[in-house]
């Protein structure tokens, strides 16, 4: 199957993998955690303003994610996340995966940055992506191996909503928004790993924008060239009031 689009550029795999530990050690924990396990999983900083962390509830919310460009590449963050929230199911832990109900992300944003004009020029999100497809890879050797597969999650809904893509190049930039996006049953009856969930959604969602933006330039490109036609109509139309045959010299 065709990747679905939905895919943020953000470590949720991350996020999901260290928020069992986080509601054991508190909020503030949880904060630094995501950031310190975001940038190493994606290889690039990630930041985040706040935490809204309910126990009773069994939810977690993440307000304010950025996630910024690899070195060398200027431009506004590669993702923006207005909102992440995690509602766990508690009651599955230990030997089995760490199950969330639901997972939710409001007023995403992604900007992909082309460097340059040449065949081999690179995006900030296909460098991001890049980076998490090793660690998952990485990841299933070590597995392969023998080795402690470690947490392993499923997340049973999945939804982003609100999202805009935005392609920024030397020629210029062109914006879209994102579909709202719903998925069920991520990682099957045993769950994936933590690194092979973050390759998925960051994948993902570059994937969406990627279909996003494309649309949107066929669109405008369609639009200018009915403009152009309109235009040669009319003013075959204003040469026949005025009295000119085609062809004729003005």
């Amino acid at each position: 199957m065709r990747r679905a689009a939905w895919t943020v550029l953000i470590s949720v795999g991350a996020l999901i993998g260290i928020v069992w530990v986080g509601l054991l050690r508190g909020e503030f924990w949880l904060e630094e955690a995501i950031e310190d396990a975001g940038t190493k999983r994606l290889g690039v900083p990630v930041e985040v303003s706040a935490v809204d962390f309910e126990l009773a509830d069994r939810r977690v919310e993440v307000l304010g994610i950025e996630v910024s460009n690899p070195p060398g590449i200027e431009g506004p963050p590669a993702l923006a996340v207005g909102r992440l929230a995690v509602t766990l199911q508690l009651g599955r832990t230990g030997d089995e995966a760490l199950v969330v109900e639901l997972l939710e992300l409001d007023d995403v944003v992604v900007t992909a940055v082309v460097d340059g004009y040449s065949e081999g020029a690179f995006t900030n999100i296909g460098r991001i992506v890049e980076r998490s497809r090793r660690g998952a890879a990485a990841q299933r050797s070590k597995e392969a191996a023998g080795a402690d597969p470690g947490l392993r999650v499923i997340v049973e809904r999945m939804s982003v909503r609100g999202g805009r893509g935005a392609l920024v190049s030397p020629l210029g930039s062109t914006e879209a928004e994102l579909p709202d996006i719903r998925i069920e049953g991520i990682g099957g009856s045993e769950g994936v790993s933590v690194d092979e969930l973050t390759a998925e959604v960051v994948a993902r969602l570059a994937d969406q924008t990627n279909e996003a933006v494309a649309r949107e330039m066929i669109d405008r490109i369609d639009v200018e060239n009915v403009v152009e036609r309109v235009k040669g109509k009319l003013d075959r139309f204003v040469d026949r009031l005025a009295g000119k045959d085609e062809g004729e010299d003005s």
